[in-house]
């Protein structure tokens, strides 16, 4: 038999998903996401029923009144959790749903970005600092935050800010980039690219202001350098390497993306820096185009230049390296040898390959978002500072469900009482950067982990947290 399991990112060990498919003597598949935009694609997309699903409080009212979820059977009184956790409007005594954790939406900054750390939620959102921001796309989040930073929710910000996070969504697919534009009004994301100048604001020509949607979208950007790149090389196969450049930059001339011998992306439009305004997603894939486009023009150049004899590559000083993409290193030269500068080496003696640089990530230094997603985001990069302002802040909370329709109801009961047996719970959530709404699971963890107060804050702050409504 094959066993679904729905699930954060990250969340469900390894180990626990073996357990359940030696118990069961069955095929584990685990479908994850990555917000609830995604969770609710995945939902949507689903054949047939999951056999438990950890989602969003937020989605419960609609499955609950759509008759999808199937009863859960009783906890024993300690296994319970805490109350501030239970008795929703929507399932006053937990019948369909149990939380299992909890985490708050928190601040994260590059600590050498700024000369000050930033404290409040005002600290975000005031005009300067929003442009350099990042958050999730969801409309409801953003506004409470806004609120809490004693601004008022228009739709003009929410609707910059969501264009911003649009680098996220289309790493999803369509149904959750159309979730997204709905929370907007708006039927799907076509029509959310349509209205996004009415939204933002006029666009100044020559400019791409914070908020604007580029006039390319970046996937097809990427595609649009490639099928340039090798039109113009079938095209002009016997032009010298700059002629080649000079071609492909008067033909595309959206966006230029810088890469230098240290694997560094930049991004420019009309002289612009606008690195901030792509996600490390989007930075990644531009890279890759870039490195694509001076393999291709390396080999080009060469054919170039033993058809051209008079026009020799200058190879000893930068030069541009494709539509949209330039290389701050020596391209005459083997790019194994960039480091150290070696020039003067023959066209036959030159490598069509060039390593693949290091790359380090260009991302918006200010980030919002739920503490276990930062912390799990930023897990590998050092220089990020965290902030949960004392004036409260929003929550995320992960419930336990069993849809109606599972192919063996007594299996996925047995799934669901053991994670929701405080030990496992407890094991299951040691390694992320969710809170236990267990108090049992809870002092079972790490002690460090228990005082994290990201993670459990004093009592005063967790009072001025509240739950957005579904």
């Amino acid at each position: 038999p094959k066993v679904r399991l729905l699930a954060p990112e990250g969340f469900v060990p390894d180990w626990l998903v073996a357990e359940w498919a030696t118990e069961f003597d069955a095929e584990m598949l685990v479908t994850t996401y990555r917000n609830m935009p995604d969770s609710q694609t995945k939902l949507a997309e689903a054949e047939q029923p999951f056999d438990l699903m950890l989602i969003s409080y937020r989605l419960l009212p609609k499955l609950i009144d759509e008759g999808k979820l199937q009863g859960l059977p009783q906890l024993p009184f300690a296994q319970l959790p805490r109350p501030e956790f239970t008795g929703f409007f929507f399932d006053q005594y937990n019948t369909y749903s149990q939380p299992i954790a909890f985490s708050l939406a928190a601040i994260a900054f590059r600590s050498d970005d700024f000369k000050k750390p930033l404290k409040h939620w005002k600290d975000v959102f005031n005009s300067q600092n929003l442009k350099q921001a990042w958050f999730p796309p969801d409309q409801e989040l953003i506004a409470n935050l806004m609120q809490r930073a004693g601004e008022r929710p228009n739709a003009v910000v929410i609707g910059r800010i969501l264009a911003e996070s649009l680098a996220e969504t289309r790493a999803m697919s369509e149904d959750a980039m159309d979730a997204t534009a709905q929370s907007l009004g708006l039927p799907s994301m076509q029509k959310l690219e349509e209205k996004a100048p009415a939204i933002i604001g006029p666009v100044p020509p020559g400019q791409s202001p914070t908020g604007a949607l580029p006039s390319v979208p970046p996937l097809e950007l990427n595609q649009e350098v490639k099928d340039k790149t090798d039109e113009l090389i079938k095209q002009s196969g016997a032009l010298g390497q700059n002629k080649q450049l000079d071609l492909v930059n008067q033909q595309v001339a959206n966006r230029d993306i810088h890469l230098n011998n240290q694997g560094e992306v930049t991004v420019k439009q009309d002289g612009v820096d606008i690195t901030n305004q792509f996600s490390p997603e989007e930075l990644v894939q531009m890279k890759q185009t870039a490195v694509e486009a001076i393999q291709k023009f390396q080999a080009a150049g060469a054919a170039g230049s033993e058809q051209q004899t008079d026009e020799p590559a200058e190879s000893s000083k930068p030069v541009e390296a494709s539509a949209n993409a330039s290389v701050e290193n020596d391209l005459g030269e083997s790019p194994d040898d960039s480091a150290s500068s070696t020039t003067g080496e023959t066209k036959e003696e030159e490598s069509a390959e060039p390593a693949e640089p290091v790359f380090a990530w260009k991302g918006r230094p200010i980030q919002v978002n739920a503490v276990a997603d930062l912390k799990a985001k930023h897990a590998e990069q050092p220089g990020w500072s965290y902030v949960l302002p004392k004036s409260g802040s929003s929550i995320f909370l992960l419930h336990a469900v069993i849809p109606k329709g599972v192919e063996d109801l007594d299996r996925s009961r047995a799934m669901y009482l053991k994670l929701m047996t405080p030990e496992v719970a407890a094991k299951v959530i040691e390694k992320t950067d969710w809170g236990a709404t267990q108090k049992a699971a809870r002092t079972l963890l790490p002690e460090d982990m228990q005082k994290d107060q990201l993670i459990y804050p004093k009592r005063d702050v967790m009072n001025e947290c509240t739950f957005i409504q579904p």
